[in-house]
C-alpha cells in the first residue's frame, strides 16, 4: 500500500477471528485482513513461520521481504544468537499464496509447531498476524491475558 507521497505505509493488523482448518489443511484469511495483503504477480502472497509460544506468524510478502532487508540484513553467522534466531524463525518460513477464496494452505510442519489440528484462532498483533491452535489460545490467554500485569510497559510506552 502507498501514501499519496509515494512511500510505503505499513499494514496494521487487528482483530480476533475464529476459523477451523478443512480437510486440505487450509484457512482463509479474514477478508478485512486481505484487504491488506501483498498482490504480487497478481497472486495475493503471505509468509508463514514459527512465531513465539508455539503461534504461527503471517506477514504480507511485502513485509517479509522489508523485514528480512531491513531487520534482519544485519544479522551476522558469527553471532550464535542470531544464527539460532535465523534457523528457528527465517529458516521455516514458507511463501503461501491463497486461492481465489482467500484461503492459505498450512505445512504440516507448521501445524505441528503450533498444534494446530481444526481449530484455529487468526489475530491481528499489529505488523503481522497470529494464527493459534483454539485450545492453545484459550490456554495462553487465561495464563497471560491480564493487561495490568504489564503495567510498566504499557506506561514507557504512553498507553
Amino acid at each position: 500500500m502507498e501514501t499519496p507521497t509515494g512511500s510505503h505505509k505499513i499494514a496494521l493488523f487487528s482483530g480476533e477471528n475464529m476459523h477451523t482448518l478443512d480437510e486440505k489443511s487450509r484457512v482463509a484469511v479474514p477478508a478485512k485482513f486481505r484487504a491488506l495483503a501483498s498482490w504480487i504477480d497478481d497472486k495475493e502472497v503471505w509468509v508463514a513461520t514459527k512465531g513465539f509460544e508455539h503461534c504461527l506468524i503471517l506477514f504480507t510478502g511485502e513485509s517479509w521481504q522489508t523485514m528480512l532487508r531491513d531487520k534482519l540484513g544485519g544479522l551476522t553467522m558469527g553471532n550464535r544468537e542470531h544464527r539460532i534466531f535465523i534457523r528457528n524463525f527465517v529458516g521455516p518460513a514458507v511463501e503461501l499464496v491463497a486461492d481465489k477464496q482467500g484461503r492459505i494452505c498450512l505445512p504440516q510442519p507448521l501445524r505441528e509447531y503450533a498444534g494446530i489440528s481444526k481449530d484455529v484462532v487468526i489475530l491481528g498483533a499489529g505488523k503481522y498476524i497470529e494464527v493459534w491452535d483454539k485450545d492453545a489460545y484459550e490456554r495462553d490467554l487465561a495464563e497471560h491475558g491480564d493487561l495490568g500485569a504489564l503495567g510498566e510497559t504499557l506506561s514507557r510506552l504512553d498507553i
